[in-house]
């Protein structure tokens, strides 16, 4: 008994432990925010298993009953590893990657964990000290969100708060589960009954308001002002004659918050609101505005992915093959690279289909129904946790799940699964106490060795080949004598990076591998040979050929090593690798004006333009007043320019006489900028304005030209003195 009891509280501290993964953040791996968290987590998540299945070896108490929270998440889980081992690609949505760290091999440490919390931790009274201790730590993320609020601390993503996570809607969710655990200890029966803790506890969930205002997260906050909605609801119906002051509170606080929505939607074009940036940002919430106009468009192309694979999905971590497929012209401007659906429904209809779909929300009315129906909660209690419920799935909509909001929702099905549960007979039964030793031992031989197999490659890689970039970044800081030795290790540490074989393969050969090859392809012969660089540059070609063989079907692993091989100047295996790109995501321009540009440096300029002009026409709707097809204009018209000055002329000409002076403007200021030691360049813009009427952009571009071309400076006063006496000596350039 004093072993089990040993047992136990190694799971409570391994418990204790995956509270603080939020914070980990290892500078010393590529994603640091992700792959540190996730790595740590697995690591905790494997010796909590471990622990949990030699104690319920030895005693029967802590072994797992049936529950319909076990029944539905175990068929969940099952059915995402059917669909995984028949999706478009096994392998990866097994390991996934470094940037996400998601995969079915973290839905299984989830479930592990899941698993040994329902059957060790039983009581009400035990999930009360394990959701306080959860927001008490949550004090310290507190602290460093402020740190950054206050200027103490850099923000990851332009001035909206992450904290540990380096990105606010991860540290948006947190908050929301913290709300919603901070009210149930407020109004949790018989366990804190001072007053002034309560307070604390109101004071922490303020601060906690506050951050995730500052977040900036628009999901997040529909989500818990939805959760807060649904909870007082069901308040006013379920609570009046239990406790008369939450039925009172909760009117109000559905009031407030229907009072707020109201009048906010009436006061979101006042000045006040305009000039918030935080309060602006939720002003702009509409279906026409850019990141909705995306996310709906993200949606539909998920569905026409849905309607290829309709019963088992395509698999997790499968949907860039779905987007890449499937894409929308409609999508240029947005991100060219989405791996997720941001909406977490559609994220398990593409990764499981419809039967993946319907056993996830099996999951969650699973959850529901045991939260309503477990008596030894209050009606408030219940409440509160189907509020929570209810939040998270409404900021789910946007979003998509992240290691943290994993966790902390199978931590709150354990809770549910845990107090309403059958014994199951077949584990009723007693061991025979020499097959429970001998099974001990091994499994504390297994469990080091499962650690090392399901963490060690993956870890290692990532360190090595941050310390590769890290080292190639300071290489003009070695002096000039060790300098080739320095080198000569930097390689040797890059090909030990290659040789780990790490899960994420992609993220190792482009950013490892790949990007290091241009520094020292550039480095004097003194310091590393023609040859060796020759060699090393070979070797890399030959990694990321590797990984196209392995996943031909990606079209951002052909389009990389594409734009790669451009780079070095072989166009003509560039182009090959550029047309597999299109070839596999036909509707993508990005994609076709590199192959385009790729066409020039090849010499042949009338293909060139053909697959420029078809980018451009590929855009769905009216090309000529949509505004966010005017950057897909100035592309066409770059590659345009170079093969045939002429056309360009005479498409800039018919631009402006239709009255589309914005993008004619684009085009001439990204010449300049692209082109800046080219007074001519500076002269056509100026031109350009003139001819437009716009004087005062006129002059200033031809100050600007004034100061960079010191020995032209005579001539551009001349021409800005002829203008503003009335006088155009430029001409009429278009």
């Amino acid at each position: 008994m004093q072993t089990d009891n040993v047992l136990k509280y190694i799971i409570y501290t391994l418990l204790g432990l995956i509270f603080l993964v939020p914070f980990v953040v290892d500078s010393s791996q590529l994603f640091p925010f992700i792959t540190g968290k996730a790595f740590a987590f697995r690591v905790l998540a494997e010796i909590m298993f471990f622990v949990w299945i030699i104690l319920a070896l030895r005693n029967k108490e802590y072994r797992p009953r049936f529950s319909l929270v076990l029944a539905s998440v175990t068929a969940f889980v099952v059915m995402l590893g059917i669909s995984n081992v028949f999706g478009q690609n096994p392998f990866a949505s097994f390991w996934s990657n470094y940037e996400r760290m998601e995969g079915y091999v973290n839905i299984l440490h989830l479930f592990a964990v899941f698993l040994a919390l329902g059957s060790v931790i039983k009581t009400r009274e035990d999930w009360n000290k394990v959701i306080l201790t959860s927001f008490i730590i949550s004090i310290g993320m507190l602290f460093s969100a402020f740190q950054q609020h206050f200027g103490y601390k850099e923000i990851s993503q332009g001035g909206r708060l992450d904290a540990t996570f380096g990105n606010p809607i991860y540290l948006a969710v947190y908050n929301i589960f913290h709300i919603f655990f901070g009210l149930y200890l407020i109004f949790a029966k018989d366990f804190i009954k001072e007053n002034w803790y309560k307070i604390t506890i109101g004071l922490v969930i303020v601060l906690h308001l506050f951050v995730l205002y500052q977040t900036n997260t628009r999901g997040a906050v529909l989500g818990l002002l939805g959760g807060l909605f649904m909870a007082g609801v069901l308040n006013i119906f379920t609570t009046k004659k239990e406790n008369k002051n939450v039925w009172v509170i909760s009117i109000a606080s559905v009031s407030i918050i229907i009072a707020t929505v109201v009048g906010f939607y009436f006061v979101k074009d006042s000045d006040f609101v305009q000039n918030n940036k935080v309060l602006n940002r939720f002003a702009e919430i509409s279906l026409t505005s850019g990141t909705s106009e995306a996310r709906l468009l993200n949606w539909s192309i998920a569905f026409e992915g849905f309607k290829e694979k309709p019963i088992l999905g395509w698999g997790m971590g499968n949907y860039s093959y779905v987007f890449d497929k499937y894409y929308k012209p409609a999508m240029y401007g947005n991100e060219s690279w989405f791996d997720h659906v941001h909406n977490i429904f559609l994220d398990w209809l593409i990764a499981g289909g419809v039967v993946g779909l319907l056993l996830y929300l099996i999951v969650f009315g699973s959850l529901v129904r045991s939260i309503w129906r477990n008596k030894e909660y209050t009606h408030t209690e219940r409440n509160i946790f189907i509020g929570l419920v209810v939040g998270y799935l409404i900021q789910n909509i946007f979003v998509f799940d992240n290691q943290t909001s994993y966790i902390y929702f199978f931590i709150l099905l354990a809770i549910f699964h845990s107090q309403q549960n059958k014994e199951i007979s077949i584990f009723k039964k007693d061991l025979n106490k020499d097959l429970v030793y001998a099974v001990t031992v091994f499994l504390w031989i297994l469990l080091p060795v499962t650690i090392y197999f399901t963490n060690a490659s993956g870890y290692l890689a990532s360190v090595t080949s941050i310390r590769s970039l890290i080292d190639l970044a300071s290489l003009q800081q070695v002096p000039a004598n060790q300098t080739p030795a320095f080198v000569n290790a930097l390689i040797k540490r890059i090909n030990e990076a290659s040789n780990y074989n790490s899960f994420a393969s992609f993220e190792i050969r482009t950013k490892g591998i790949m990007e290091p090859a241009f520094t020292l392809a550039r480095l004097p012969e003194n310091i590393l040979s023609g040859a060796e660089k020759q060699k090393y540059i070979n070797f890399a070609f030959d990694q990321m050929n590797q990984e196209i063989q392995s996943n031909p079907s990606d079209a951002k692993t052909a389009y990389v090593l594409g734009l790669y091989l451009g780079n070095f100047g072989d166009y003509k295996n560039a182009g090959t690798l550029l047309g597999k790109a299109v070839s596999l995501s036909p509707n993508k321009q990005v994609l076709q004006i590199s192959l385009a540009f790729n066409y020039l440096n090849l010499g042949d300029k009338q293909k060139a333009i053909e697959v420029a002009k078809k980018a451009y026409e590929l855009a769905e709707g009216d090309t000529e007043i949509n505004p966010k097809y005017d950057l897909l204009w100035v592309d066409y018209m770059r590659v345009v320019a170079i093969a045939d000055k002429t056309l360009a002329d005479t498409l800039i000409k018919e631009e402006i006489k239709a009255g589309r002076h914005v993008r004619v403007e684009l085009f001439l200021k990204r010449i300049v900028e692209l082109v800046p030691d080219n007074l001519q360049n500076y002269m056509a813009l100026s031109a350009f304005y003139l001819q437009v009427g716009s004087t005062t952009e006129s002059l200033k571009t031809l100050n600007d030209a004034k100061v960079k071309f010191k020995d032209s400076e005579k001539e551009i006063d001349t021409i800005i003195k002829n203008i503003e006496t009335g006088k155009n000596t430029l001409g009429k350039k278009f």
